[in-house]
């Protein structure tokens, strides 16, 4: 068996480089830990404010389309209501026009 010739103070040494290498590991994966943290959290919130807006976007879209089809009914009704058969309250004559 082979003895080294290692001393006390080798073996501190060691005991400290270990030490600063576990706190170099240590800082540096809590550092992007953090930093991956933070970024999930901004392209979260973007993504979401994108959702939000075209979710808006889209619901505006079919307001403007029902507001259009109710117009236009509107315009239909108050068409018939001016013809003298409508007018004329004779519901028998009237449905077909209705």
């Amino acid at each position: 068996m082979i003895k080294g010739n290692y001393s006390p103070s080798d073996t501190k040494m060691y005991s400290s480089r270990n030490l600063l290498i576990r706190f170099i590991l240590g800082g540096t994966t809590l550092i992007v830990s953090i930093s991956a943290y933070f970024s999930y959290q901004a392209a979260r919130k973007i993504t979401l404010e994108d959702l939000r807006g075209k979710a808006f976007l889209e619901v505006q879209k079919g307001v403007d389309e029902i507001e259009e089809w109710l117009h236009v009914r509107n315009v239909e009704v108050q068409t018939l209501s001016y013809t003298s058969t409508v007018s004329s309250l004779d519901w028998s004559v009237a449905v077909p026009y209705l």
